[in-house]
């Protein structure tokens, strides 16, 4: 409640919002050549390597994280926190926050590869058999 209360949590979130939407402005008024016909032109290609920066690198980034960030809730809970209730709590909440940023990150990979697929930015099959999403090349 204190947060909407905040003005200026508004302030920077309207600040935020600015300077994204100014930084983005050439990427989509560059990107619009070719879309009459049929070709995705220079806005595909923007989308493609969007793509395959998730893909390459902020994906495993986040993974790498949060395998981290078990790994240490493991050690809170059982080495330091062997004697400590507080925490051995602590220690669960990390394991049980990283599980859950996995499997979110798991699924938005996995939404943002199926509407890659989809929309025909990307040239590959979205999930490549039974081993998972596809990783490139």
């Amino acid at each position: 409640m204190k947060m909407l209360q905040n003005s200026s949590f508004f302030t920077k979130v309207k600040s935020r919002l600015l300077v994204m939407a100014l930084v983005m402005t050439p990427g989509v008024v560059f990107g619009q050549g070719g879309l009459a016909d049929g070709d995705t032109g220079n806005f595909g290609q923007f989308i493609t390597g969007l793509t395959n920066l998730i893909n390459q690198f902020l994906i495993p980034f986040l993974i790498a994280l949060c395998v981290l960030g078990f790994i240490y809730g493991v050690f809170v809970y059982f080495i330091t926190g062997s004697t400590d209730e507080e925490k051995r709590a602590q220690g669960r909440s990390l394991m049980l926050y990283a599980l859950i940023g996995f499997v979110a990150i798991v699924v938005l990979w996995g939404i943002v590869e199926w509407l890659a697929q989809a929309f025909g930015f990307d040239e590959r099959d979205a999930f490549d058999g039974a081993r998972g999403p596809a990783t490139g090349g």
